[in-house]
C-alpha cells in the first residue's frame, strides 16, 4: 500500500510487537498424528479450507483438533460425519487449558486467508517448538519466513499434500530463524533509537 502511494520502501524499518517469554523456550510432548487448529469456524480464517484438505490426506490416520469451535454447524457435522474425518471440534479455552493441546501437537495449521496483522497463535506454536504450516498470506511470509511450509491459498489440495509431506518425513522443519528474529530483538530500545535520532 505504501508503495503504491510513492513511499520509499527502502526507508522502511520492521520492528516487531514484544513479547514476553522465557529465556529457556518451553520443551513440549508430542503425540503423533496430531494436527492442531486453533481459532473460529469462519471462512476468512481457512476453516473450511483445512476441512477440505483434512477431506483429501491420504494419512487416514491423522487426528484433528479445531479449537475455538464449539458446536459446529450441521452442515460442518455432516461433512466430518460423510466423509469419516477423525476431527475433534473443541470451545474455546482459556489460555492455561489450551497449553495442554500445544504440548500434544504435532503440527500447528494457520490456514488464515485474510492477512492477520499478527497471530498469538505463531507465538504460542514457536514457544513449544511446534512446526507451522501456513496459509502463504502476506504477514505469515513476512513473519515466518524460512521456518514453516508455505500453501497457495485457494487450494486446500496444495494443504493436503504439505500435510502429508510433513507426516512422512520429506518436510523438515526449524524454526530457529524465526525464534531468533522475533524473540532476540528489543523492540523497545529499536523505537527509543528511532526517536531520539528523529528528535
Amino acid at each position: 500500500i505504501y508503495k503504491r502511494w510513492g513511499f520509499d520502501t527502502n526507508r522502511f524499518i520492521t520492528i516487531y510487537s514484544p513479547f514476553k517469554f522465557e529465556k529457556k523456550l518451553r520443551t513440549r510432548r508430542t503425540k503423533k498424528n496430531l494436527v492442531l487448529y486453533v481459532g473460529g469456524p469462519y471462512e476468512a480464517k481457512g476453516f473450511y479450507e483445512l476441512l477440505e484438505a483434512a477431506r483429501l490426506v491420504k494419512n487416514k490416520k491423522l487426528k484433528f483438533n479445531f479449537i475455538g469451535i464449539g458446536e459446529p454447524l450441521e452442515k460442518v457435522q455432516n461433512f466430518v460425519k460423510e466423509n469419516k474425518l477423525n476431527i475433534k471440534f473443541i470451545k474455546k479455552l482459556s489460555h492455561e487449558q489450551l497449553l495442554k493441546y500445544y504440548k500434544k501437537a504435532s503440527v500447528l495449521i494457520h490456514p488464515s486467508i485474510w492477512p492477520e496483522p499478527f497471530s498469538r497463535v505463531w507465538i504460542e506454536a514457536l514457544e513449544y517448538n511446534i512446526p507451522i504450516i501456513s496459509a502463504d498470506n502476506p504477514v505469515a511470509l513476512e513473519i515466518l519466513k524460512g521456518g514453516a511450509l508455505f500453501y497457495r491459498r485457494g487450494h486446500p489440495e496444495e494443504l493436503a499434500e504439505k500435510i502429508d509431506g510433513f507426516f512422512s518425513k520429506k518436510k523438515r522443519l526449524n524454526s530457529s530463524k524465526i525464534k531468533k528474529r522475533l524473540f532476540s530483538n528489543k523492540p523497545v530500545d529499536k523505537l527509543i533509537e528511532l526517536y531520539n535520532r528523529n528528535v
